[in-house]
């Protein structure tokens, strides 16, 4: 899913993975960036993730900062999960 809107949104996408049979090791990271009239907005999304067979666990950690008419916000965000 984090592919798929990174490539509606035009981003620039990085992909590492390796796997081994049932084992499998990913580092997804998409960087977007917006510079228009009256707004800017850059923002980082990087998930990695493990698995062996159907355990899984996840990390994203997201930055997006944003400008316009009515002011600016930063915001970080970090979710993380284990699938057993």
């Amino acid at each position: 899913a984090l592919l798929q809107t990174a490539l509606a949104n035009a981003a620039t996408v990085d992909h590492q993975f390796t796997h081994y049979g049932e084992v499998r090791a990913d580092i997804i990271t998409v960087k977007t960036t917006v510079a228009e009239v009256d707004r800017a907005m850059a923002d980082m999304t990087t998930q990695i993730q493990a698995q062996i067979n159907d355990v899984t666990a996840v990390l994203e950690d997201k930055l997006t900062a944003t400008v316009n008419a009515e002011g600016a916000t930063a915001i970080h965000t970090l979710n993380t999960g284990v699938k057993v």
